[in-house]
């Protein structure tokens, strides 16, 4: 599912989505933006997949630079990017029709190369906002 590989990226590039849907937004402390949203054929369907982008200010955004793309009857949705109080940066998605909740997470965010960790599940069903970390740390 999660991929940084150029050639898969470039298949999700601008001009070859024709509608997006549902984006999240994080900063990191030094300004790097990076932004998260799904698309993918004409509607909400399977085949889905959620995209990341970059950028340094509210209106210029890289193209992909990375994705979760579905295994073949499935669809990625309801994307979150987060930054934990880490620093660390949490790439976030549902996967239907397992109804599961994966991530990566990438330690140094505003790297000029970022290096995700391997997918793992989170949870189960969707989740559409970003975790809350109490003062207690919990």
């Amino acid at each position: 599912m999660f991929t940084n590989d150029p050639n898969i990226l470039k298949k999700l590039s601008a001009g070859n989505r024709i509608w997006q849907g549902i984006p999240s937004i994080a900063v990191t402390e030094k300004g790097k933006q990076f932004v998260v949203f799904y698309s993918g054929g004409t509607k909400e369907c399977i085949g889905n997949y959620v995209i990341m982008l970059t950028g340094t200010d509210e209106t210029n955004f890289s193209e992909p630079i990375a994705a979760a793309v579905p295994d073949d009857g499935h669809r990625c949705y309801y994307a979150t990017v987060w930054i934990d109080p880490l620093g660390r940066l949490w790439f976030i998605w549902a996967y239907f029709p397992d109804e599961c909740v994966y991530a990566v997470i990438c330690d140094h965010p505003d790297d000029d190369v970022l290096k995700f960790g391997e997918e793992f599940v989170i949870g189960k069903d969707v989740m559409m906002n970003n975790p809350i970390v109490l003062s207690t740390g919990e």
